[in-house]
């Protein structure tokens, strides 16, 4: 099964990065027992998931409010 990989963030605001509980469970509720998240030095999440549910659990995230972005060069960007 092909994974696809993708940039989770709350925002960027002043005070920092804030993720909200409700932001958190509902992540680790809908990604699913196989799917990786990894917290980035840029205070990003990466996550990885199957492929076929990656539309799905994007409009779930940003029905929480969250920011989904590419993974890689393009959001490294985004800090400076």
């Amino acid at each position: 099964m092909e994974k696809k990989r993708f940039v989770v963030t709350p925002g960027f605001e002043v005070g920092g990065t804030i993720f909200r509980p409700e932001q958190l469970a509902v992540l680790g509720s809908i990604v699913g027992k196989d799917a990786k998240i990894e917290m980035t030095t840029f205070k990003q999440l990466y996550v990885e998931v199957q492929g076929e549910r990656e539309e799905e659990i994007k409009e779930k995230l940003k029905a929480t409010g969250l920011e989904i972005h590419p993974a890689g060069f393009y959001t490294k960007s985004l800090i400076t």
